[in-house]
């Protein structure tokens, strides 16, 4: 009986043994790599990767000056990706870097590597050269695998790129079902479901999918290298929060249209805001799509006062240019509808003026005045361009129903633009997609005893996508077409509802009243890049390609806008590179930086003395 225990002692020890020298031995398998938020000392830094099926553990991550690593600037040990509940992700908040560097980074563990990725740190506030950034959004899985994306990096370098939201779709393509959906009030809730749903697209959409046809076998497969060869800056959408009814807003809910398909969450007639129910940012279902989102992007997980994660920030790229995000997603008021159904708006709406009212709001009041004292501070401080990304287009064209700017937030729209009017706060970009085209509009909004004001130094920029339907709404892609289409504002097709815009004063698309600040002006005829007129609305659209826009700045603070696209294509196509071709220049432009006007230098010295620069980094 003693030999028979010992025996069994000895016999379990072994396999012991065995055991840790088997779990020793496994190597982890990473899946991408992707950098953001990047400051001008800190970046965050993603991977996910697992062993055997399970979260891995005791990784390293490198940081270096070169590619080759030899000039090693940071390492971090014992590092392990999270649980099932976060899909093996991990990200690590690295501090203590050189401002305006280019950085090489690694994962590996137990003789596994992952990919290199790259970034830069934000540059320093004294830094006055130049500075280059692009920006794109919309990728829908029936477009993968994104080949407007391929070689995007080493095809033009560039300090950073912003990621402007939809940077998923929760619909079916080939080979990868529709995700699940929340559905409010529903009892046992289906929540772990739709957190495995999202996951599972935000991992086909960085390494596609197995379904037999669905991808080919060898070539791109998703968005691995847009991830991996850059420092992002990313923004959510109504794509990554179901596109129903948690994209229309934060107020409290109603209590009609709440199923988990419900395309509004609607107003009743008569009302401006919603006062039953919680608000949408607070439950459950909104917290989900959250989570996902962070699981898979390299964000700063920042909590703000109100509890909520604060996803507006703004950081500065030296003395010519500031980056700001704009949160216009947590924040809204409710969207409105008739009670016949249906958004209403000025295009089509009741007549009741709902979306003008001064009570409603996009932002919610704090984020408004924080974007409006940013603004102030970077003009004070002699900031030449002020860039801020904004998920739905805040142009007079950018009607897309009741989500958008002026289809339902009028009058917040126009108190942002008149404050920037009213404090000669000079070039302001707004950058947004969402609307699947390309286009560039000067602004104009409201004046309280009735007509409409330009902005002399504010302008908008619309692109994408980089990879969703949209675009094929325009089948005739010559260049003869283009110009029908831009012929009059009355006439100009807006994408997504395929409507017009009623023939809203000041829709017109380009930036003829800008005159002379704006030079070389060029746009694609036809395959040959032609020299045009600022007077032409045609040079600053296009409404059939998946593209992206360069936004480099020169050291005298020229700011450079390229525009540049392929042929859109039918969705689940599969399409690699070398079917589609690299991207090509549809339009470009320049706009000289503007110049404080003489009478309010003495303002601008004051400020700079009671005002003083705001922090470059997000804070709590």
């Amino acid at each position: 009986m003693h030999s028979s225990f010992v025996t069994f002692r000895r016999t379990a020890l072994a396999a012991a043994i065995l055991s840790l020298a088997g779990a020793a031995q496994a190597v982890p398998t990473f899946t991408a790599v992707a950098s953001g938020d990047m400051t001008s000392d800190s970046a965050i830094i993603w991977t996910r990767a697992l062993d055997g099926g399970t979260s891995a553990s005791g990784l390293t991550l490198q940081i270096a000056t070169d590619a080759a690593f030899t000039s090693i600037a940071k390492t971090v040990t014992g590092l392990a990706t999270r649980d099932a509940a976060s899909d093996y992700t991990l990200k690590v908040d690295v501090n203590g870097l050189a401002g305006g560097t280019n950085y090489y980074y690694r994962f590996s563990g137990s003789g596994a590597a992952s990919d290199v990725g790259s970034f830069k740190t934000a540059y320093a506030a004294n830094y006055a050269g130049a500075v280059k950034m692009a920006f794109s959004g919309d990728v829908d899985g029936q477009m993968r695998p994104y080949p407007l994306t391929n070689n995007f990096s080493a095809s033009a370098p560039r300090d950073f790129f912003v990621f402007l939201g939809d940077t998923v779709y929760e619909t079916s393509a080939t080979g990868s079902p529709a995700t699940a959906l929340p559905v409010l009030g529903q009892t046992p809730n289906n929540l772990n479901t739709v957190l495995a749903d999202y996951h599972r697209k935000y991992l086909e959409n960085l390494q596609g999918v197995t379904a037999a046809g669905a991808a080919t076998a060898a070539g791109q497969q998703g968005l691995k290298s847009l991830y991996a060869n850059q420092g992002n800056y990313t923004v959510m959408d109504n794509h990554e929060l179901g596109n129903r009814q948690y994209i229309n807003g934060g107020s409290p809910l109603a209590a009609l249209n709440l199923s988990g398909n419900g395309a509004t969450s609607s107003q009743l007639g008569g009302s401006v805001h919603n006062t039953t129910g919680a608000s949408l940012n607070s439950t459950d279902g909104f917290k989900t799509f959250v989570k996902a989102y962070n699981d898979y992007q390299p964000t700063r997980e920042t909590i703000g006062v109100d509890g909520l994660q604060k996803m507006y920030f703004a950081q500065s790229w030296g003395k010519n240019m500031t980056y700001i995000s704009v949160d216009d997603r947590t924040y809204r008021d409710v969207r409105l509808s008739k009670t016949t159904g249906g958004d209403d708006t000025p295009a089509g709406g009741t007549g009741s003026m709902r979306w003008a009212d001064p009570t409603r709001t996009m932002l919610g009041a704090t984020q408004l005045g924080w974007l409006q004292t940013t603004l102030l501070d970077q003009q004070a401080s002699g900031q030449k361009w002020k860039i801020v990304s904004v998920s739905s287009p805040i142009d007079q064209n950018g009607n897309d129903g009741g989500k958008s700017w002026y289809g339902n937030y009028q009058f917040e729209r126009n108190t942002l633009l008149k404050f920037i009017d009213d404090n000669h706060i000079d070039n302001v970009v707004f950058l947004s997609t969402d609307d699947h085209q390309s286009r560039v509009n000067e602004l104009w909004y409201d004046l309280p005893g009735g007509g409409k004001k330009r902005l002399d130094s504010a302008f908008t920029i619309v692109t994408g996508p980089v990879g969703a339907t949209g675009p094929n709404v325009v089948t005739n892609h010559s260049f003869s077409n283009l110009l029908n289409l831009t012929a009059a504002s009355t006439t100009l097709l807006t994408n997504e509802n395929n409507s017009m815009n009623g023939g809203q004063a000041g829709t017109q698309l380009g930036l003829k009243d800008f005159g002379a600040r704006v030079f070389n002006v060029k746009r694609d005829q036809n395959g040959v890049l032609v020299a045009g007129s600022v007077a032409d609305a045609v040079n600053f659209y296009s409404p059939d390609t998946f593209g992206y826009t360069n936004l480099d700045v020169d050291a005298d603070g020229t700011l450079h806008v390229t525009m540049l696209g392929i042929d859109s294509f039918a969705t689940n196509a599969y399409l690699q590179p070398e079917v589609t071709g690299a991207p090509r220049v549809i339009f470009s432009f320049d706009v000289l930086a503007a110049v404080p006007e003489p009478t309010h230098w003495a303002m601008l010295l004051v400020g700079l003395g009671l005002v003083g620069m705001r922090a470059k980094r997000r804070a709590a």
